[in-house]
């Protein structure tokens, strides 16, 4: 929640935080409005971050206006603002939806995915520029999948997408576990249809150790892995 410095975002703020010193008779209800105090403090700091643009962000930025680029612009500058923030480790979620095309699927599909590259080249361009493209990893999840024919009724599966991973360090595209079979009636294809199971579900973290040992989760595993 980011404020504004005119009147009336000064006014609909106070009113906010007198609201929350407003019943504290219980536990739950003091730790949740805690929670709303330290995030309107943290909109204090933030909102000069977020509404002005360096030259470095601007450049590698230009002409981008799709949504996930103006995410990906916000993370940046919240990055590049780390020390200020006394942040060390942060994690960001950007989203680009409309991938559940049911019609023109090529087209649509080769526009959003220009998108994620427009945004990605800058975003990671912008890491460099700021020295810190050994510092961030990038990744896409994604957990939404249909049968290729529509001869039927598409059936949903919640199987992982695959995954890609990218940072200065980690220049690399990657997998977690294998890729299915694209083949109708193959041996991922749980039907004629292609419904293909893969193995890199989401929920699967074992597949990958080295990029785990990046992210310090080496240490949650079983010695087998």
């Amino acid at each position: 929640m980011v404020f504004s410095n005119d009147s009336a975002d000064t006014a609909r703020r106070s009113e906010l935080e007198a609201l929350l010193q407003v019943d504290q008779d219980t536990d739950l209800t003091r730790a949740a409005q805690a929670v709303m105090t330290r995030a309107l403090a943290s909109s204090t700091i933030l909102n000069p971050i977020l509404t002005t643009t360096d030259a470095t962000l601007s450049a590698r930025f230009a002409g981008l206006t799709t949504n996930f680029s103006r995410q990906l612009l916000a993370i940046a500058k919240v990055i590049e603002a780390r020390a200020t923030l006394g942040a060390s480790r942060q994690v960001f979620l950007a989203t680009l939806g409309s991938f559940d095309t049911h019609t023109n699927q090529l087209n649509q599909q080769q526009g959003l995915l220009s998108q994620l590259d427009a945004g990605l080249t800058a975003f990671h361009g912008a890491m460099a520029d700021l020295g810190a493209g050994t510092q961030v990893t990038s990744f896409t999840l994604s957990d939404f999948h249909e049968i290729f024919c529509r001869i039927r009724v598409a059936v949903r599966i919640t199987r992982g997408a695959a995954t890609r991973w990218s940072s200065g360090m980690r220049s690399r595209a990657v997998g977690l576990r294998t890729m299915p079979t694209l083949q109708l009636s193959g041996p991922d294809d749980a039907s004629d249809l292609g419904r293909w199971i893969p193995t890199l579900a989401v929920e699967p973290i074992r597949g990958n150790a080295s990029d785990l040992v990046w992210c310090r989760l080496r240490r949650h595993l079983p010695p087998s892995a």
